[in-house]
């Protein structure tokens, strides 16, 4: 069994430790754990979520890494959930405004290592050209973050949009992160 994060639409996000990680996209999660004892979820910081995804694009982006010409296949992955997580606080951030989750220099920090884990991506799409579809998705995401709609039309056809482009994505797991991220920075439920 592995930790899985279950994000939730508060400044809360739960650690699941019931289900194992999905990385095949027809893998469905099971709610009972193999041993049938029950487990509830565990609050955890968003904070603490960010420090973990900053350590990973850190060991993603030391000296060894950088001077690579490919990368592997799970090294984009992991770039992927890392970047996702980063994006998730940012847009948390943004959408919990009042309850202080982010400062600013804590923002600008998530969005200078979104950038490096989006480098690596780059790096993995030379031999992985799927790889570039999820960098271009994650800038997407992180400027979607910073835009301003004032009508809700358009609020509506840009998050159409970045669903659209979600479309590549595998795993069940980073999808859903997408979409939560989605309904968080535009503030609405996806149909």
């Amino acid at each position: 069994m592995t930790d899985q994060i279950i994000f939730a639409k508060s400044d809360t996000i739960l650690l699941d430790r019931t289900s194992p990680l999905a990385t095949d996209p027809g893998t469905v999660s099971s709610n009972t754990p193999v041993d049938g004892s029950a487990i509830s979820p565990v609050p955890i910081n968003p904070r603490e979520l960010m420090s973990c995804a900053k350590a990973v694009i850190q060991c993603l982006n030391r000296r060894s890494m950088q001077r690579r010409s490919t990368l592997s296949w799970i090294t984009g992955y992991t770039a992927i959930r890392a970047c996702t997580a980063l994006i998730y606080c940012l847009a948390s951030s943004k959408t919990y405004s009042g309850h202080d989750l982010l400062d600013e220099i804590e923002i600008q920090s998530c969005g200078d290592y979104v950038d490096t884990g989006m480098d690596v991506l780059s790096v993995v799409s030379r031999q992985f050209p799927i790889m570039q579809e999820y960098r271009n998705l994650i800038a997407n995401l992180k400027s979607a973050i910073r835009e301003s709609f004032p009508e809700s039309n358009a609020r509506m056809r840009r998050a159409n949009q970045l669903m659209e482009d979600a479309v590549v994505v595998g795993p069940n797991n980073i999808y859903a992160l997408i979409r939560l991220i989605v309904e968080s920075i535009f503030a609405y439920k996806m149909l």
